[in-house]
Parts: C-alpha cells; structure tokens; sequence
C-alpha cells in the first residue's frame, strides 16, 4: 500500500516552543511502541536546543540547514559534496552552542529548469551513515506529508469563526476524508 496517512493530529498553542512539539511528538512515537529510523523535519526546527535534546535522546535525524552565518556560507562552497562538524552558535556567549555534523550535497544544474551552475543542499544528520546523494533522496521523500495538507485543502471547511477548538474539529474532519479517499 502506498497511501500516507494520518494517523495522529496535535493540536499547538500560541505559548507552545518547537522543542516542546517534538517532544511531544516523539513521546507518542515511543509511547506507541515505534522505533525512529530517522527524523525529518522542516528548515524552522534548525536550533541548537532541538538538535541537543535530539543529540542527547540519540534519535537519528536529517534537518535542512539554515545558511545563517558567514562561517557557514564559507563551508557550504565549492565543487564536491562533503561531510564537515559545525558548532551553531559559536561566537554567541549567551545562547546555547551544539556541534553537529553537516552533509553538503553538490547538484550541477546543467540548464535544468534554466539555471547553471552548482547547488548546494545542506542537511543536519546524527547517526546516519550514508553518502550525501542518499541523505538528499531520503529527505526528498518527506514532502509526501507536504502534499497531504494540500489534499487536506482541497476538503477544508470555509468558515470565518475564529473559535481554535471549530477550526480544528473542521480540520480533523478533513483528515479523516483524505485518509479514507471520500
């Protein structure tokens, strides 16, 4: 079966931080039994708090760097793909600092989609040993679950309440629709 599905919907706060998201995720991901192979996420969660608690949790990840620095833009050139360690917030006194490991895959355009030149996809990756061509491909799967919320769009109910708890029952049950393909 090729089909993704839905299978838990988490409601967040206003108050609510991106650490504590994945916490929670992972907690029911444990708490149901399952094991992670590797943990994706979105640009947005590149932060040394996440990538602690993850480090410190060994739970296997792949997270899309965010080129923030200039000490980062300088690594991320050149001509070949590379592994290298970078420390995220090394020159801040205050915040938090964490080394990771970040895997540069170089793509050659080629006139593809009119662009020349080389393209630089950088990723945040913990204990996962492959080639960066295999990371790249790996994290390219996970924009399934982005086309799920465009499915999940396309069965959204109109409304202009501005009630959270309306909006996500209307949001569940455009879940359910998309997962039994009504």
């Amino acid at each position: 079966m090729d089909k993704h599905l839905i299978l838990q919907v988490i409601p967040l706060f206003r108050d609510s931080t991106n650490l504590t998201a994945i916490k929670n995720c992972v907690d029911l991901i444990y708490g149901y039994g399952f094991k992670i192979k590797s943990l994706m996420l979105d640009r947005e969660f590149y932060s040394a708090e996440i990538f602690s608690y993850l480090q410190e949790s060994e739970i296997p990840h792949i997270v899309p760097v965010k080129k923030n620095s200039d000490e980062l833009k300088r690594q991320l050139k050149g001509k070949k793909s590379k592994s290298f360690e970078y420390v995220i917030n090394a020159k801040s006194k205050n915040k938090l600092k964490c080394k990771v490991k970040i895997v540069d895959r170089v793509i050659y355009m080629k006139g593809k989609r009119v662009k020349k030149g080389a393209l630089h996809r950088a990723f945040v990756v913990y204990k996962i040993n492959t080639s960066p061509k295999s990371i790249s491909e790996r994290y390219r799967h996970r924009f399934a679950i982005e086309s799920t919320y465009v499915i999940n769009n396309k069965f959204k109910v109109r409304t202009s309440t501005k009630d959270h708890v309306v909006r996500f029952f209307y949001y569940l049950i455009a879940c359910i629709i998309q997962n039994f393909g009504f």
